[in-house]
C-alpha cells in the first residue's frame, strides 16, 4: 500500500453507504457473501436504486474476524492480504483504480465470520 502512488480522493456518497448496508445487512446474517443479492440481484441494478445516476459501478466484499480488523486501515490491509493469499487479484485493481469518484462503505454482521464490509464504488 505504501508504493502505490495517490490517486485522486474519492468523493463519500451516503447513498452508497446505504447500498452497501443494504447488501451486507441482506447477506451477512446469511453467512453468506458475493455480489448478488439473496434475490439474485446483481450490484449494478442494486446500486443504480441508490445513485441513477453512476455510470461504473463496483463493490468489493470481505468477511473476516473483528478481533483482526478494528479499524479502517487494518481492514483494507487484511483485504489486500487475503486476495493475494487466495489468489484473486481483483480487490486491489479495484481499489486503486482511478476510474471512480464516488464510494460508500458499510461494516455490519457476519454469521460464519463475524464481519461483512461492503464498499461500493461508481464514477459519476
Amino acid at each position: 500500500m505504501e508504493k502505490v502512488q495517490p490517486l485522486k480522493a474519492l468523493t463519500w456518497d451516503s447513498r452508497l453507504c446505504e447500498a452497501a448496508k443494504f447488501h451486507s445487512e441482506d447477506l451477512g446474517p446469511k453467512g453468506k457473501t458475493g455480489g448478488l443479492s439473496s434475490d439474485g440481484t446483481k450490484p449494478s441494478k442494486r446500486i443504480a436504486k441508490y445513485v441513477p445516476e453512476s455510470k461504473s459501478i463496483v463493490e468489493i466484499y470481505f468477511a473476516c474476524r473483528k478481533w483482526n480488523n478494528d479499524n479502517a486501515k487494518r481492514i483494507v490491509l487484511a483485504m489486500l492480504l487475503d486476495d493475494a493469499y487466495y489468489g484473486h487479484f481483483d480487490r486491489a485493481t479495484k481499489m486503486y483504480s482511478s476510474l471512480y469518484t464516488h464510494v460508500g462503505i458499510y461494516s455490519g454482521p457476519h454469521a460464519k465470520k463475524e464481519n461483512y464490509t461492503v464498499f461500493s464504488y461508481v464514477r459519476i
